[in-house]
């Protein structure tokens, strides 16, 4: 502890008693980060240094056996915290598969027609109608492949009720202008889907802006600034917008923007809801490594239960909607500043600083549909390059755990600003919540990953030593001179038990996942969806379609049989009892501990993305010279250029983006 302090002192200095400059906004303080992100680190690396000497030392000395003794009982009490979380997955996930499949069946727009007759005799506060609503998606992407673009703006396109898309939905393609031929694939995919949106939107941000790191974060802040000057333009309020984040292989299920529309409409305090779907890493899920393929389970169980659990507290991820109001109110005025750019967690971070902006009352309303994407890895990568893609994205992930220290960090500034009594109760009670939720998220992977298995080793080498009384053999000369740990028989049947509970529950979630595998089925757009937009569209979406088809995604068979299930529970239950230790070290305890001993020495990382689908080589053909103008209010701000070139480019107080509605071709 004193060296991992010593090295940790030099940032301490030069922050005291002044606000740190990096990390945009959110106002946190180097000393307060700093002494929680050592807290943290030397908590679980102390104790996983001490769980592997109790483990080691008397096993190679053959004394000190009293260290086996302490050690099974330490394991005993640590491991009833990650069994009671398979516990909840298994049971809770379970219940949201059943809601999933009554949400995909509903018919939001009518479910809508008939609570407004009902609440006409009970009027809101302000009522909003479904036809105000608008949704603007931003498709976050960096070197994504076209037809992966395609796939996901066709989802969109085949939202239902048909008017959805083609009035109240406008796409932002979130695009990097350091990729090569990002302006020629925006212009591509413009092209194609004109008209099939109210707006079909581009922005391109810059890299190499100070204080920013390349990545999600940054490119939702810019893209975010592009959605405000488009509603600035358009004379839109923002409390009648929804701005989604989505990602470029997350697949939207037809009847998403339905739901969350409906909700928007109804339920209480809608700008203190945070919207968000049920993700699955279906698309290729069979095709990636056991270890792989385990984690993106766990993950899908995880994002299953939160929707249904009444004790937990959900958090965002990965795909999610909040109103555009909420973002102003977060970023204080300003809707682009409510995102930090230099963070890799960029969905958990702004949920926390949302939360302390809006006084703890920011709640994820949960949408049970479900939204497939890929997990990492490809076809066209070894097995083991797959499980590097895996490794990859794993240490980004729990590169998130800097969220939780930002959580601590924000709570030990409010109090030591304002006081412990500052804030209410309930206001306490709701951040207990949330220190559970991210705690469990990005510090369960060392205690379920690395510490919970090692009792069995302790019972097994018992047993060894045990069996190896009066032997000659190799193995039992080596184990010859060993003392035999004598453990407690109660702490022994209660680590046996856990461990028996936990493997029950695992096997309850493996029939979770199985069951919700069948939901995903029919999300990716195809022919059979078209019928719900005009039937001039139609022809363009199947087309488009079609184009895309090229672009593999392996998921189950449209008819689910027993047969089906049973095979995939049994090949489940095989990857996990083969890989299922070695994928918690390798993708989960060992990066979460190397996370956590990067923090004490720096705050950003370097935004890292894994292979999660084939790079296909298409030729971005230009397209037909054609120039655009575009109709604008006479009070806007923006400046647009047309050019004869296939693109078109703007710019909009420093910001990048190019506009196809009312757009009519000139000569």
């Amino acid at each position: 502890q004193v060296l991992l302090f010593a090295g940790q002192y030099r940032l301490v200095p030069a922050c005291v008693g002044g606000w740190s400059p990096p990390r945009g906004s959110n106002m946190r303080r180097c000393w307060a980060e700093s002494v929680v992100a050592y807290a943290v680190c030397t908590f679980f690396c102390t104790l996983t240094l001490y769980v592997f000497a109790a483990l080691l030392v008397p096993a190679h000395s053959g004394s000190s056996v009293w260290l086996h003794e302490q050690l099974l009982v330490f394991l005993t009490v640590a491991s009833t915290i990650p069994t009671s979380w398979f516990l909840t997955l298994a049971l809770w996930g379970n219940v949201t598969v059943g809601r999933v499949r009554s949400a995909m069946k509903t018919d939001w727009f009518e479910l809508y027609t008939k609570t407004l007759a009902e609440k006409t005799a009970k009027p809101t506060d302000e009522p909003i109608l479904w036809e105000d609503v608008r949704h603007f998606v931003i498709i976050v992407n960096y070197k994504e492949p076209l037809p992966l673009l395609r796939k996901a703006i066709s989802n969109l396109a085949v939202q239902v009720p048909k008017s959805l898309p083609a009035s109240q939905t406008v796409v932002v393609l979130a695009m990097e202008e350091r990729e090569n031929g990002a302006r020629e694939k925006a212009a591509i995919l413009r092209e194609e889907f004109k008209g099939c949106f109210q707006s079909v939107v581009a922005s391109f941000h810059p890299g190499g802006i100070a204080g920013e790191i390349n990545g999600k974060a940054s490119n939702y802040k810019w893209a975010v600034g592009v959605v405000e000057d488009h509603c600035r333009a358009s004379s839109l309020s923002p409390d009648r917008a929804l701005v989604h984040v989505l990602d470029a292989d997350s697949m939207l299920p037809e009847s998403y923007l339905g739901a969350v529309t409906y909700q928007f409409c109804t339920v209480p305090n809608r700008y203190l809801k945070w919207w968000q779907p049920v993700m699955l890493q279906s698309l290729n899920f069979w095709e990636v490594p056991a270890m792989a393929r385990l984690t993106s389970m766990m993950t899908a169980c995880h994002e299953l239960a939160a929707v249904s659990n009444p004790f937990g507290t959900a958090v965002p991820f990965s795909t999610w909607a909040v109103p555009l109001k909420t973002l102003k109110q977060i970023g204080k005025g300003s809707a682009s500043s409510a995102q930090d750019p230099d963070v890799i967690a960029d969905d958990h971070h702004l949920f926390v600083k949302g939360f302390f902006e809006l006084n703890g009352r920011l709640q994820v309303q949960s949408v049970p549909l479900p939204v497939p994407n890929f997990a990492a890895g490809s076809k066209e990568n070894s097995y083991v390059d797959n499980l590097h893609e895996r490794w990859i994205q794993a240490k980004r992930h729990t590169f998130g755990v800097a969220e939780f220290e930002y959580l601590v960090e924000r709570a030990i500034m409010e109090i030591a600003e304002n006081g412990l009594f500052a804030k209410t109760l309930g206001f306490w009670l709701r951040y207990l919540g949330l220190f559970v939720e991210l705690g469990v998220i990005h510090c369960m992977a060392v205690v379920s990953g690395i510490w919970m298995p090692l009792g069995t080793l302790l019972l097994l080498y018992r047993d060894a030593t045990n069996m190896c009384s009066g032997e000659t053999s190799m193995m039992c000369l080596m184990l010859a001179d060993r003392t035999v740990p004598q453990f407690n028989p109660s702490v022994e049947a209660a680590y046996q038990t856990i461990m028996a509970t936990s493997t029950t529950a695992m096997c309850v979630c493996l029939i979770c996942w199985v069951r919700a595998e069948q939901l995903a089925v029919a999300v990716a757009a195809d022919a059979d969806a078209l019928d719900t937009i005009a039937p001039a569209k139609a022809e363009q979406v199947k087309a488009l379609s079609a184009k895309s088809s090229t672009f593999p995604i392996t998921k189950a068979p449209e008819v689910a049989t027993n047969w089906y299930a049973m095979m995939s529970c049994f090949k489940l239950l095989v990857d996990f009892v083969t890989a299922g230790v070695p994928s918690a070290y390798v993708y989960g305890g060992i990066p979460g501990l190397m996370a956590q001993i990067r923090l004490l020495h720096d705050h950003t990382f370097e935004y890292v993305t894994c292979l999660k689908q084939p790079r296909q080589a298409e030729s971005h053909a230009p397209l037909p010279a054609v120039a655009r103008a575009v109709e604008k209010p006479a009070s806007t701000e923006r400046v647009l250029t047309a050019q004869t070139d296939g693109g078109c480019r703007g710019s909009v107080r420093r910001r990048h983006f190019c506009v196809v509605d009312h757009a009519v071709a000139i000569t």
